[in-house]
């Protein structure tokens, strides 16, 4: 036989394989919902697998089941899931279901985000929020401070009127008297 003879049997050999035990895991039913799906393959694992191993049969299902579990992630919530569907690969369930592959995509993403990149976003909206509340009291210190320096210069204003006022009078006073004392002495004279 030629190699590639050879991978198309044993591909197909595997899809049927798969396809047989989604049909027994799934039972009368012949479907189930991706949430289901983890159970299912569960109890098929213990009652069809027969190995003589210290490990329970919790152990030794685990791994089957957590790898049906990762793939029901790729099926939208409401899907029906036939023993066709959970035997395709996860790159055919994304071309299926690309609307769904995205939105999981991106919750991946969020998941994956490192607990420093979550506390440099929140330090960062922290600091947002704390620059904002900044910049709001350091106006409305401003304007008040604006207030109390116009108050403050029409006060002085005011007292230097009077002030320059007061002056003049005074000077006017003095500029009098030493008018008024020239002529008399000028009289006197």
């Amino acid at each position: 036989m030629h190699l590639p003879v050879l991978v198309i049997l044993v591909l197909c050999s595997q899809a049927q394989q798969c396809m047989e035990m989604y049909k027994t895991a799934f039972g009368k039913q012949g479907n189930a919902s991706p949430k289901a799906v983890g159970d299912l393959v569960f109890a098929y694992c213990k009652t069809n697998l027969k190995l003589s191993s210290a490990k329970s049969m919790d152990e030794l299902c685990r791994p089957m089941v957590r790898k049906a579990e990762d793939k029901m992630r790729h099926f939208p919530p409401n899907e029906v899931v036939t023993p066709e569907l959970a035997c395709k690969s996860v790159e055919e369930l994304a071309e299926l279901f690309p609307a769904h592959h995205r939105a999981m995509l991106e919750e991946q993403e969020r998941e994956r985000a490192s607990p420093a990149t979550l506390v440099e976003q929140e330090a960062g909206a922290l600091r947002d929020a704390l620059k904002q509340s900044a910049e709001k009291e350091l106006a409305s210190w401003k304007q008040g401070m604006d207030r109390e320096i116009q108050a403050r210069m029409k006060s002085l204003s005011a007292k230097f009127d009077m002030a320059i006022q007061a002056a003049v009078q005074n000077f006017t006073r003095v500029v009098r008297n030493e008018f008024k004392k020239q002529r008399e002495s000028k009289v006197e004279l």
